[in-house]
């Protein structure tokens, strides 16, 4: 049997049962007993989400703090809960050894940038002029004044590009172009200092694969080599700002290698070939080369020849796509088509239930729907003719016979 939390201990000692208990608490979900409700994940009883919120605790530095802002948590196998008395929170300060680290649980005092911190039922009726709440609204506070004070002091500052350092209690500019490209939202750029425009495009780029043909194994082509460049893969899903987009290839020199390996290469060559080739098990090269930025990408025909004649295989991105969409609707049409052939001999030879006719209908039109029905009624069943032959008994070919 599992240890119950204290609160259950507490209840079964007073006498309370699974089926009498007080109002404010109730059987934990969770269980793993078919004998014994309060073997559950929770040890036992747990307070109603209401009688948490209500509650109210004190930390190890004398703060008091609402039931609604703390939570729970397993940790070095100790349940840190509102049921234990030992619910965990968010300590707002950020310094490095508090002045109350000796009385803070371990092993949350151990590490030095985790802000756990326990806390305890209180005594005393709540004070917001010395609770965590306070000293939170007092912290934010401060942050906000010192931002508006780096945005003051910093010429070349934009506020989405901000980021608070909680251990050094400042605020740092830390730019990516990424971030303005992800808002979209300004026309003025105030750490470039220049207007951005309204001129958008994308980063192109090409993927150059290179290695040995394992599909003719087993022929007379055995060992053949291949060479090939995708050109005109889209950086950005969708055009973005000119200048942005420049900056940002400017800035990143090579943009996410990871995330167009994982994304790009994975749906051109998969991503377990992609993982055996960098293992060196088969023969695979590939390398990302030409990125650009521009408005709109171009075939560069004279490069494009010189490729072909020196042995490498051209294919760009957008005939690809074109291609994959011709494909796509060709099969959509023959499904289609099967299809309508199913629900035509359906219709014809057998009576239709009234699903099955709501079917029919969205398959082939009430229109034709109706056309076949009717031709189903008109069609006389066949009558087999009378050519004068008579069934013969085993009695009359007994008389035939002498």
């Amino acid at each position: 049997m599992s240890e119950y939390n204290l609160l259950t201990q507490k209840l079964l000692a007073e006498g309370y049962t699974v089926t009498n208990h007080p109002d404010n608490v109730r059987v934990a979900g969770g269980g793993f007993s078919r004998t014994d409700v309060l073997e559950n994940l929770s040890g036992g009883f747990e307070f109603t989400p209401k009688a948490r919120w209500e509650r109210v605790y004190e930390t190890p530095c004398g703060l008091q703090i609402l039931g609604k802002n703390v939570f729970s948590m397993h940790w070095y196998g100790v349940a840190w809960c509102h049921e234990n008395d030992n619910p965990v929170f968010h300590c707002p300060y950020s310094y490095p050894v508090c002045s109350s680290c000796k009385r803070r649980p371990e092993p949350f005092s151990l590490y030095r940038n985790n802000r756990f911190c326990s806390a305890h039922l209180s005594l005393q009726p709540y004070n917001e002029e010395n609770s965590v709440e306070r000293a939170e609204k007092e912290l934010e506070d401060r942050k906000e004044q010192l931002r508006l004070e780096f945005l003051r002091t910093h010429e070349r500052s934009c506020p989405h590009q901000l980021k608070y350092d909680e251990w050094k209690e400042c605020w740092e500019m830390r730019y990516n172009p990424d971030t303005c490209i992800t808002l979209g939202t300004c026309a003025y750029c105030d750490v470039l200092k220049e207007d951005l425009g309204k001129v958008k495009g994308n980063i192109y780029y090409d993927i150059e694969l290179e290695g040995r043909n394992y599909g003719k194994d087993g022929t007379i082509f055995e060992g053949e080599r291949f060479h090939t460049v995708h050109k005109g893969y889209q950086y950005f899903g969708k055009p973005v700002n000119l200048k942005l987009a420049e900056r940002f290839l400017k800035v990143n020199k090579e943009p996410r290698m990871l995330s167009i390996r994982s994304n790009t290469l994975g749906r051109l060559i998969g991503n377990l070939t992609a993982y055996q080739a960098e293992k060196g098990e088969i023969d695979l090269h590939w390398k990302f080369t030409n990125f650009r930025v521009v408005k709109k990408d171009v075939r560069d025909l004279e490069q494009d020849l010189a490729d072909i004649a020196a042995g490498i295989r051209i294919s760009h991105v957008i005939d690809e796509k074109k291609l994959a969409k011709q494909n796509k609707q060709k099969r959509l049409a023959k499904n289609a088509e099967a299809k309508a052939r199913r629900y035509r001999k359906l219709v014809l030879t057998k009576e239709l239930d009234e699903f099955e006719r709501k079917k029919a209908v969205k398959v082939l039109g009430n229109d034709e729907y109706l056309r076949l029905l009717a031709e189903k009624n008109t069609v006389k069943p066949s009558v087999p003719k009378d050519d004068g032959a008579v069934q013969m008994s085993l009695f009359d070919l007994l008389e035939i016979v002498p």
